[in-house]
């Protein structure tokens, strides 16, 4: 297989860096149109929702724009070549990225694929800033190494794309999961914001002690590779976290402003891009001073405060202050209210609430730990595709391939016209389009001949002539 060696300026069309509207401006957001953040970006090939949207307006007031269908977005700020492509026109903040490659060169879902096998590379090219920083003039002069024949690269795309369709399906999975427990929420509490409902409320003051965490002088080596996890607001987001990219020593506890943060208490993150950005420890730890936590003195509460306090994200958001950082001061966290129903009523809601919470959680831990798997094999076969000895057997991904192949290239080779008589002959086709394109390409090859039907007295067959 014949590999070419191109810069990355010389196999795109555009390359452009997508626009946060002014925040100040409530009509540009929550309108129809999907604006991409990093956070959207989970391992998924194509990206078809995302949590933010933007207006129409502020596409008109040139607030923001949308990139086209096929384009290749990839993170540039901060979480470096996180990637995917876009089926539909949306548009993306100032973190990321669209990219328009030259399908003449390189397929656009190959591009894609080689962004997420080289985000090592592409780390290491951004500038070594606070935050890294990989700009649009870095990231023209990557080098790039690609089979050079497109059909070599669709047979790639078509096997890479069996684990990554099975990697996609998991993703939304877990994401239902995440939006079922909101749904319970709901529907047993109403409304944290208005309170429908009318249940008592406290103040987060209220329900526990709140503090926050500690960094100790990263100079002294003694400090750190300890044993206790230590996190930081940035490594917040899920219900619950465990494992900490950093871990500080006993000593660090005792001679720094750092802490001991119980099992179980809420976790809060204050500062910029990481403020309201909330996790659940699921054992004593540590954590930096950008963290404001507490331990309800009630632990039956936990997780009715946790998704009272996840719901309302957005309302607290909006109240922030700060000219260039949107910080929330501890101050403003511990006078927030939360819903707390203590009546009869409520405890048992309260109850349910709890059981479906683990219920849900259990399975979506499943779901993870498998996609762990699927991702290890997928970076497996990921690195295999891109060496130029590489050998692909067609027949195993022939259902995808059929998708890509004109009756051309179908009739170019006598075994793809009998992996299609094969596919047909034992019902192996995935999906109802993929039998519908296959179906429309074999009746032509029918008429042209070049296949036929053949009846032996009890079956009919199609055969290659």
């Amino acid at each position: 297989m014949e590999f070419v060696n191109y810069k990355i300026d010389d196999i795109i069309i555009s390359i452009k860096t997508g626009k946060t509207p002014s925040t100040k401006e409530k009509l540009y957001f929550d309108g129809d149109i999907p604006w991409i953040t990093t956070s959207d970006l989970k391992g998924q090939k194509v990206l078809d929702y995302t949590e933010k949207t933007i207006s129409k307006l502020a596409l008109i007031e040139n607030e923001a724009f949308t990139f086209e269908k096929n384009t290749v977005i990839v993170s540039t700020i901060g979480e470096i070549g996180k990637a995917c492509i876009i089926k539909r026109p949306m548009a993306c903040n100032q973190q990321l990225s669209g990219v328009v490659v030259n399908d003449n060169i390189i397929h656009s879902e190959l591009f894609y694929y080689w962004l997420v096998k080289n985000q090592e590379l592409l780390k290491f090219k951004a500038n070594k800033a606070i935050i890294s920083i990989l700009n649009n003039k870095l990231l023209r002069s990557i080098p790039i190494s690609f089979p050079k024949n497109l059909e070599n690269q669709r047979k790639i795309i078509a096997q890479l794309d069996q684990i990554q369709n099975v990697i996609d399906l998991k993703i939304k999975t877990i994401e239902v999961y995440d939006k079922l427990i909101l749904s319970i929420y709901f529907q047993m509490f109403g409304d944290p914001i208005t309170n429908d409902k009318k249940w008592k409320t406290k103040k987060l003051s209220e329900i526990g002690v709140w503090k926050s965490g500690g960094t100790p002088k990263t100079n002294v080596d003694d400090y750190y590779n300890g044993n206790i996890p230590w996190f930081t607001s940035g490594e917040l987001g899920e219900l619950f976290i465990n494992k900490s990219k950093k871990h500080i020593s006993t000593l660090a506890v005792e001679k720094s402003n750092a802490k001991i943060i119980q099992k179980h208490s809420i976790m809060i993150g204050m500062y910029d891009t990481a403020a309201f950005k909330m996790s659940i420890n699921d054992l004593d730890c540590s954590c930096n001073q950008a963290i404001l936590y507490s331990k309800p003195k009630d632990e039956f509460y936990l997780y009715t405060i946790y998704y009272t306090l996840l719901i309302s994200k957005r309302y607290f958001l909006d109240k922030r202050k700060g000219a260039r950082q949107k910080n929330l001061s501890s101050t403003f966290i511990k006078n927030i209210d939360v819903i707390y129903p203590n009546n009869k009523e409520g405890k048992v809601l309260v109850e349910k609430f709890n059981s479906y919470v683990i219920s849900i959680f259990t399975s979506k831990q499943v779901e993870n730990e498998s996609l762990i798997v699927l991702e290890k094999l997928f970076k497996s076969v990921l690195n295999n595709s891109f060496k130029e000895d590489v050998k692909i057997n067609e027949e195993h991904i022939f259902d995808d391939l059929i998708k890509k192949y004109s009756v051309e290239d179908l009739k170019s080779k006598r075994e793809r016209l009998q992996y299609l008589v094969n596919l047909f002959s034992k019902g192996n086709l995935n999906d109802v389009l993929s039998y519908n394109n296959a179906k429309e390409k074999l009746f032509e090859l029918l008429d042209e001949e070049v296949i036929e039907q053949t009846f032996d007295g009890e079956y009919t067959k199609i055969n290659v002539r």
